[in-house]
């Protein structure tokens, strides 16, 4: 019935409590496909040390973003999932999940989050839940911006939809081509969910989710829907929103040099070929430029309290 494809470099340490989540769930009928970005030799004794026949090892002699596209182009089986090596599925994840995708005819679907904090413990903590659960899709770049669409590691897709659109991770997008597929999903006509229940585990390290490393993420994909005609009138404006919370929060933090990246960005995405509307392109030419423009009014202000001083003097002289 399905594939689960885990995707693995040098992480024995959470390796083992991946496999085992998945070896153990309630539902039994699936293949395991483990592949190996050309990991040293403890994660291969780890892989090594289960005898099951359901696992397929794969090796990949490098570690390269291309091996996360294996299950989306491979013989997988009706359905299947690519997940990350230091996640664990909670042990109905399958049996919950393939039942929804079948009732619902899903194309993709996904489910809640549980943040994982501590490996020898292995406690969980609740990540806020995805509001819109029902359909994604009636207007992906806001859903996006919102952060509602489905979580890449904890979404089944449906094998037949996906080969016949031909549908993968666009590398050329950067580290947000998960974002970019659920946009190449809906636009072909494809149904994406996401589930109430909470049966997906999640690690966060300290080097994820940082400011400097989303802002830059997010810019590379607006550069890509823009090359490549993805966005409209309407879908700029939203990513200015976008591009002006993160400038300010740039300049905030003193982080200059983002700050002129997300400039330089916002500028490509303005340009009189994609926007017309100038009281919006206005608004924005202010806000990127306010460190000028506030600076033209403090010499202003500087000028005027020296000549207000000067009249105050001359009166009291007078006097």
């Amino acid at each position: 019935m399905i594939t689960v494809a885990l995707l693995t470099f040098n992480r024995p340490h959470y390796l083992r409590f991946a496999i085992e989540s998945i070896l153990n769930q309630t539902y039994k009928d699936f293949d395991f496909w483990i592949i190996d970005n050309g990991s040293n030799s403890e994660t291969l004794e780890v892989i090594k040390s289960y005898n099951d026949e359901r696992i397929c090892l794969i090796r990949i002699d490098k570690n390269t973003r291309e091996s996360a596209n294996i299950p989306f182009t491979g013989e997988t089986r009706e359905y299947f999932m690519l997940m990350h090596d230091d996640d664990t599925l909670e042990l109905n994840f399958l049996e919950e999940m393939l039942d929804k995708v079948i009732r619902g005819n899903y194309d993709a679907l996904g489910c809640q989050l549980n943040i994982l904090n501590d490996i020898k413990e292995n406690n969980c903590s609740n990540k806020n839940k995805i509001k819109n659960i029902e359909n994604f899709g009636k207007n992906p770049i806001l859903e996006f911006l919102n952060n509602q669409q489905p979580p890449c590691p904890t979404v089944i897709f449906r094998k037949s939809f996906i080969q016949k659109n031909s549908i993968c991770f666009n590398l050329d997008a950067g580290p947000a081509a998960d974002i970019n597929l659920w946009l190449d999903i809906v636009r072909k006509g494809g149904l994406i969910g996401v589930a109430d229940a909470r049966l997906y585990n999640y690690r966060l390290h300290n080097e994820q989710d940082s400011f400097i490393n989303s802002v830059i993420m997010e810019c590379k994909l607006f550069l890509f829907w823009l090359n490549n005609n993805q966005l409209n009138s309407n879908d700029i404006n939203l990513l200015n929103g976008r591009l002006f919370q993160y400038y300010f929060n740039a300049k905030l933090r003193l982080q200059l040099n983002l700050a002129k990246e997300i400039n330089n960005v916002f500028k490509k995405l303005n340009s009189d070929k994609f926007c017309s509307t100038y009281h919006i392109k206005f608004m924005f030419w202010f806000l990127f430029n306010i460190d000028s423009i506030s600076e033209i009014f403090r010499r202003i202000k500087c000028v005027l309290g020296f000549r207000f001083k000067s009249k105050e003097a001359k009166i009291s002289n007078s006097a």
